[in-house]
């Protein structure tokens, strides 16, 4: 790929802060805008979409769901661009698949993407002037916010959102914890989305104030990519479209004006640290119809955010410690015959300083209260005892591919991982903007740790540090009573309002979802004119086919053919090879058959039983999933419409193992009944959570 020309300086004082070159093929460029103190972030990613993501710090210290209700009236139109639902609807126009958006603890992401650098160039216009000049009005807070209509019943798009999730077992295990975590005067204690109690209450007067404080372009990080995108378009354009309008609004006090206070770094958050002077063990209980089966989660305080170097080590250990059925806490709990749950997980927040929590799900119910302190126990067995060094280094190197992977597959998640931490907690000499970057580095040098380092990390963070051990248990009454009080409320709030308050109520509503939902007038619409389709970058793909069964009409590309044709063996099952650039193959099998009702064990069974490889040789289910997992980027069995797909990928120069795995896995799986019975049991534990889930039940439905 041949470099992109790299503009030093913009109009109105887009100002160069850094260069970083990401091997092994990706160019960042990050500006400051000096009036206005926007940060813009371009990347030449490379595919056919182009992505533009607007980060705005969002810092909150109630449960009022501000954020999250700003994040949804956002859309509701712009003081340029009023019309209600024009943002998505010009989106599609433009090549764009819509618009989105997503309100973290810290933070609210909006984004869209288009198969057209300059069908998002202009959507991101269109955007922005959303983001940073919307309309408040009543109409839109009552459909996308809160209402009660003329049944008395609450309504409001994001109320019923939250409604769905506030009692949820995810949303109470975290915010059990981080109100135990932080202290009132930290704003990671807060429920960004919107406590229901609060929603209620909420006023337009209180979101429009919030914008007035947090939506400001020095709190904003504007970050496009796509190698599409010419990085002078991209200035220019915000030089052009965004700017001024800014400017014209008071906008210009640079990039850090008087009384402006970096959320969560430099607010009472970063001075009101989480402590914990003891370990704490609470049990909470949420709604759930089913009570066989309830979660655990064991929290310790981290490093800070900028230790980016202990971060990935403790990544690493988690990993070691719980990752996949070879794992050592999955041997110890979940594959064997009396397990006691069906996954163990690690995983580490993006706050600061970190939170590091091991999570235990599906834990039977007579295991729940005893469960957190023999786990605790055999976190300090395994420190006290030996350290899988070869496992170790496996797992360090496939963290390596996977790096690799997913900077070919998906660079651009890459991009707004790292430039998302930066924006929100990086140092203002942009060094956090460099070392996002060092994975290589630091999986080299993590390379070099010997058993004993790997054994202090793990001494230092878990084991003589407190913690805090939830243990979540699912209660059918409190579902119950949850809702029983709901039907209370809908009568009580009848009762007060009569017929007349409620007709009332009904017809407000209804004439603020004529205003909200009127459609985009079609003249409007067609002034916003498509681009040019024969400017998409699309990829080259080749594919041939064998002359085997089922082989078809033979490939246009012909020089991939003519190579395939070499093969003197006539295959007797279909095969076609997909060509493209990329350091990985991925080599599948589809398995047709008649779905059965033990279809769903079938396919649990790959990968999880004793495998009996070509030479001969039986491997246990440990070593044959380690031999896997060492060999391969990522390998999985799922069901499809024909039947059954079994995948794995490699490295492009292990294909030839990779083949020889695959056959193994169909023809040498061997069916052990010790296994089975796990794999029943464990589907069972894990039952009630898919009864829960409408769309997964769907398409069980589908392909059943």
């Amino acid at each position: 790929m041949a470099p992109t020309p790299r503009p030093s300086q913009s109009p109105s004082g887009l100002d160069v802060h850094k260069f970083l070159d990401v091997a092994p093929f990706i160019q960042i460029a990050k500006w400051q805008c000096q009036t206005t103190g926007l940060t813009v972030v371009w990347a030449d990613t490379p595919g056919p979409i182009c992505q533009m993501n607007a980060i705005v710090r969002t810092e909150i210290f109630d449960s009022s769901g501000v954020p999250h209700t700003l994040e949804h009236l956002s859309f509701e139109g712009s003081q340029k661009y009023p019309q209600p639902g024009l943002l998505d609807a010009v989106a599609n126009r433009l090549l764009a698949s819509g618009t989105n958006a997503a309100t973290d603890i810290d933070n609210t992401t909006y984004t869209c993407e288009s198969a057209s650098a300059e069908g998002l160039l202009k959507i991101m216009t269109i955007f922005l002037d959303h983001l940073f000049f919307p309309i408040f009005d009543d109409d839109s807070f009552l459909t996308e916010v809160y209402h009660i209509n003329g049944k008395g019943e609450e309504g409001g798009t994001v109320f019923s959102e939250m409604q769905g999730r506030e009692g949820s077992q995810g949303d109470v295990m975290d915010l059990t914890l981080r109100r135990i975590l932080y202290n009132k005067r930290n704003a990671y204690r807060s429920e960004t989305g919107g406590q229901l109690s609060a929603l209620r209450r909420l006023t337009l007067q209180q979101i429009e104030k919030y914008h007035g404080a947090m939506y400001v372009p020095q709190n904003m990080t504007l970050v496009v990519t796509g190698d599409a995108v010419h990085p002078q378009d991209l200035l220019d354009t915000l030089a052009t479209e965004l700017l001024p309008g800014l400017h014209k609004a008071g906008h210009d006090l640079g990039p850090k004006p008087a009384g402006f206070i970096r959320p969560f770094v430099e607010s009472a958050t970063a001075s009101n640290p989480p402590m914990l002077s003891h370990d704490i063990t609470e049990t909470v209980t949420y709604a759930a119809s089913d009570e066989s089966v309830g979660i655990i989660q064991i929290a310790w305080i981290g490093p800070s955010t900028h230790d980016w170097r202990t971060i990935s080590a403790l990544s690493a250990l988690g990993s070691y410690l719980s990752s996949g059925s070879a794992s050592p806490l999955w041997q110890e709990y979940v594959e064997n015959k009396d397990s006691s749950c069906s996954s163990i997980s690690f995983g580490t927040s993006g706050r600061d300083p970190v939170i590091l929590a091991f999570t235990l799900d599906f834990v039977v119910a007579k295991r729940l209260l005893n469960l957190g302190s023999d786990f605790l126990s055999t976190l300090d067995r395994l420190c006290r005892g030996r350290f899988d060094m070869k496992r170790m280094k496996a797992r360090l190197e496939e963290w390596r591919l996977d790096v690799l992977q997913t900077l070919e597959s998906s660079p651009e998640s890459c991009v707004i991982s790292a430039v998302s931490d930066d924006a929100l907690y990086g140092r203002e000499d942009d060094a956090t903007f460099s070392e996002q970057w060092n994975d290589m580095i630091v999986i080299d040098e993590l390379l070099l740790w010997k058993e004993n380092d790997w054994r202090n990390l793990l001494a230092t963070w878990f084991i003589d540090r407190h913690c805090v051990t939830l243990t979540g248990i699912p209660s059918a009454e409190l579902a119950a009573e949850q809702a029983e009080a709901t039907k209370e409320r809908v009568a009580a709030t009848c009762q007060h309002l009569g017929r007349g308050g409620l007709l009332s109520l009904e017809q407000r509503l209804a004439a603020a979802k004529r205003v909200t939902t009127q459609p985009v007038p079609p003249a409007l619409l067609s002034s916003f004119k498509p681009p040019d389709v024969a400017c998409i970058h699309l990829p080259r793909a080749e594919t041939a086919r064998s002359r085997g069964t089922g082989g078809g009409p033979l490939s246009t590309f012909k020089s991939l053919q003519s190579t395939i044709n070499k093969d003197p063996a006539n295959l007797p099952y279909f095969l076609q090879f997909n060509h493209y650039a990329s350091s990985f193959v991925s080599v599948c099998a589809y398995l047709g058959g008649t779905i059965t009702d033990h279809w769903p064990l079938f396919i649990d069974s790959f990968f999880s039983m004793p495998v009996q490889r070509q030479n001969g040789k039986v491997l246990s289910y440990q070593e044959a999933y380690r031999q896997l997992d060492d060999l391969a980027v990522g390998f999985s069995a799922n069901g499809c419409s024909e039947g059954l797909l079994l995948t794995i990928q490699v490295p492009k120069e292990r294909y030839e193992e990779a083949v020889e795995w695959l056959a193994d896995t169909i023809y040498g799986t061997v069916f052990d009944p010790e296994r089975l019975q796990t794999l029943i049991e464990k589907s069972l534990r894990e039952l009630p959570t898919c009864l829960e889930d409408p769309m997964g039940m769907a398409d069980a439905a589908i392909l059943s």
